[in-house]
């Protein structure tokens, strides 16, 4: 995902609203972190995609 300034600045909203936004996809389990790696999605039950998201994932 991109950097909170980057989306921020691209979406023209403040960089707190950002922060605000990436700690509750952390905390919903949507996304993951680690400090100097970035910010990746995931499915907060772990399992992977089925249906048409498989499809369009290439999985």
């Amino acid at each position: 995902m991109p950097a909170e300034r980057e989306l921020a600045s691209a979406l023209g909203v403040s960089r707190a609203t950002m922060t605000a936004t990436y700690d509750l996809l952390r905390e919903s389990g949507y996304a993951h972190s680690r400090r100097g790696v970035g910010i990746w999605t995931t499915r907060p039950d772990g399992r992977s995609p089925t249906g048409a998201a498989s499809m369009m994932s290439g999985e």
